[in-house]
C-alpha cells in the first residue's frame, strides 16, 4: 500500500508529467529508427541515412521555438491561463521562484532530454561504427576494396593473408552469383576451402552492427561446425 502511495505521489508530481509529456514527444522521432532497426534484413550499414537524420532532426528541434510549438499542442483552461499551478516540495523552490515557468521547463527539461539522446545516439553510432558496418556490408558482397577497413582492423589479430583473401573473395562472388540465399551461402563458405574469408565473416557476423535474422542463422551454423572441426 505505502508502495503504491509513493507511486502516486510520483506520477502527480509536476515534473514527472513535464518530463513525461517532452519525452513522448522526442521518442515519436527515435521510434522511426527503433522500427526501422527491428526489420529482419536491418543492418546499420543500410540505416546510416537514417540515424544522421534522426540526430540532425533532434538537434534541430533543440531551439526555443519548437519547445514553443510542443507548448502550442496543448492549450491551457482560460480559467488557468494568468496562474502557474503547482504543487512542489522543498527541493522545488527554483522553480516557485522562477518567474517564467515556461523557460524554466525549456532549460531544465527539454534541452536535458535532448542533449542525453543526441550525446548518446552519437556515441553509440560513432563514424567508427558506421565504417565498420559499410565493411561489414561490403564484405557479404565480396567487395575487396570496400571492406577494406574490416580487413585492416582484424587482419593481424585473425594472421589472415589478405592476397589471399582477396583472391578466395573473388572466386565466392564467382561462386554466388549473385545468390543471397542463406543456404547456399552456408553451404559454399567452408573454412577448409575459404580459411581467410571464413575467419572475417565469422568476426563480422559477430558484431553487434551487423545483426540481423540471416547473419544470426550463418552464425550459429558456423559455431556447430567448429564444434564439429575440433571434435574430428
Amino acid at each position: 500500500m505505502a508502495q503504491a502511495i509513493g507511486v502516486l505521489a510520483t506520477i502527480k508530481n509536476v515534473k514527472f508529467v513535464v518530463h513525461l509529456f517532452i519525452l513522448r514527444e522526442v521518442l515519436k522521432i527515435v521510434n522511426i529508427l527503433s522500427v526501422q532497426l527491428q526489420a529482419k534484413s536491418a543492418t546499420l550499414g543500410k540505416s546510416a541515412s537514417l540515424v544522421k537524420g534522426i540526430i540532425s532532426t533532434l538537434e534541430n528541434n533543440r531551439s526555443s521555438d519548437h519547445f514553443k510549438e510542443l507548448k502550442r499542442s496543448r492549450k491551457e483552461p482560460r480559467y488557468l491561463q494568468d496562474f502557474d499551478v503547482t504543487t512542489v516540495t522543498g527541493s522545488d523552490d527554483d522553480l516557485i521562484r522562477t518567474k517564467d515557468v515556461k523557460s524554466y521547463w525549456k532549460i531544465n527539461a527539454f534541452f536535458p532530454i535532448l542533449d542525453v539522446i543526441i550525446i548518446n545516439m552519437k556515441k553509440r553510432f560513432s563514424a567508427e561504427n558506421f565504417q565498420i558496418a559499410t565493411s561489414i556490408e561490403n564484405l557479404m558482397k565480396m567487395d575487396f576494396e570496400g571492406s577494406s577497413f574490416l580487413i585492416d582492423h582484424y587482419k593481424d589479430v585473425l594472421k589472415v593473408n589478405t592476397e589471399d583473401l582477396k583472391c578466395e573473395m573473388t572466386v565466392f562472388k564467382n561462386i554466388l552469383n549473385g545468390n543471397t540465399e542463406y543456404e547456399y551461402f552456408k553451404e559454399h563458405l567452408t573454412q577448409q576451402v575459404f580459411p581467410n574469408l571464413f575467419k572475417l565473416v565469422q568476426v563480422a557476423i559477430t558484431l553487434p552492427v551487423s545483426s540481423s535474422t540471416y547473419v544470426e542463422d550463418i552464425l550459429n551454423e558456423f559455431s556447430k561446425t567448429e564444434r564439429r572441426i575440433k571434435l574430428m
